[in-house]
């Protein structure tokens, strides 16, 4: 009877070990669907509607070679002042670039690369982030809809920060949320106090918009505990040093 028992408890853990293997490889077989048709239709150069642009491309060349980060010498779109900052752009998307120019040089394909890896990235944050609140089909869609979206795949050619961005913050929001989910005060581990800090450091770094995680973090806080909690004086301590 005992084994009986014990065989009736494994069907179903073997059935939820079977579906989740399905969602791992249908969401990476999702995930690499993006990739391919992010790489493939590509194009040569850059638009120069956007050009504010060139304030990253000018801001890694510096970093890479030496100079003065602020020193960019940019041209001002007297039609677009708002995009064409004079001392430039935040220091985190430019360093991930400085990167890529020391082993490629000014190549705007290896840019542009750089900024949809860090969107194939935020697509395994997503997934991430939606389970408990969608089905894993209902995931997947939701990661298929959202990848092949125009508003995000029309980005694919932009050297800009909001894929970065996209993936700092909502990496950031995920680790936070896990942390109130176990809702117990001092509960949290030091690296995910550590992680919470440079998430939201790099997320403000790579755009300015990014301070608000801050006070979304003393909210969340205040309505999860009450009173401050330990894990947000640390979090807010490390990443406003």
């Amino acid at each position: 009877q005992g084994d009986m028992i014990r065989e009736q408890a494994a069907v179903p853990n073997q059935g939820r070990c079977a579906t989740s293997w399905k969602f791992v490889w249908l969401a990476v077989a999702a995930i690499a669907g993006i990739a391919a048709w992010y790489w493939f239709t590509l194009a040569p150069g850059h638009v120069f509607a956007n050009d504010d642009f060139a304030a990253y491309v000018m801001q890694a060349r510096n970093l890479a070679t030496g100079q003065a980060y602020a020193d960019i010498h940019l041209i001002s779109n007297p039609a677009a002042m708002w995009m064409s900052p004079a001392n430039g752009y935040p220091p985190v998307f430019p360093a991930m670039l400085s990167v890529v120019y020391r082993g490629w040089g000014l190549n705007l394909t290896a840019f542009k690369i750089t900024a949809n890896v860090c969107f194939l990235l935020f697509c395994g944050v997503f997934l991430i982030l939606t389970d408990g609140l969608l089905s894993w089909p209902m995931r997947i869609a939701a990661l298929l809809l959202m990848g092949f979206c125009p508003v995000f795949w029309e980005q694919r050619n932009f050297i800009l920060s909001e894929f970065p961005y996209l993936l700092f913050s909502f990496a950031a929001l995920t680790v936070i949320a896990s942390v109130y989910r176990k809702e117990e005060r001092g509960s949290q581990r030091i690296g995910e106090v550590l992680f919470a800090a440079v998430l939201i450091y790099l997320a403000y770094g790579t755009r300015t918009i990014g301070v608000v995680l801050l006070p979304a973090l003393v909210l969340t806080d205040l309505v999860q505990f009450k009173k401050p909690s330990r894990f947000l004086y640390w979090v807010a301590g490390l990443a406003g040093a």
